[in-house]
């Protein structure tokens, strides 16, 4: 794949708290491991978490509505990716 590329992964389904609670164990186990692989159907999608992920939590309550959101972002390291360790350089008399 190419990095221009872009794959996406969709699913949405009513489920009790318990089945959602499993889900997202197993993402916890897919964060500590390194992979998270994703599969519905004829649809999948693997998921190579490290490094520094951003973590962005939104949750809300209107009348009888209440939403959780988590959002979890992070870039895939690449090895011909420039460094971004910094140099300074200064002249000497």
């Amino acid at each position: 794949m190419s990095r221009s590329s872009r794959e996406d992964f969709n699913f949405e389904s009513l489920q009790d708290s318990q089945s959602i609670g499993r889900y997202l164990e197993e993402l916890v186990d897919g964060f500590k491991s390194g992979k998270i692989e994703l599969v519905h159907e004829d649809s999948s999608l693997e998921l190579n978490p490290e490094g520094l992920l951003r973590l962005d939590i939104k949750a809300g309550r209107k009348k009888d509505k209440q939403s959780l959101r988590i959002k979890i972002t992070w870039r895939e390291k690449t090895e011909d990716k420039e460094s971004d360790e910094l140099t300074i350089v200064t002249k000497s008399d």
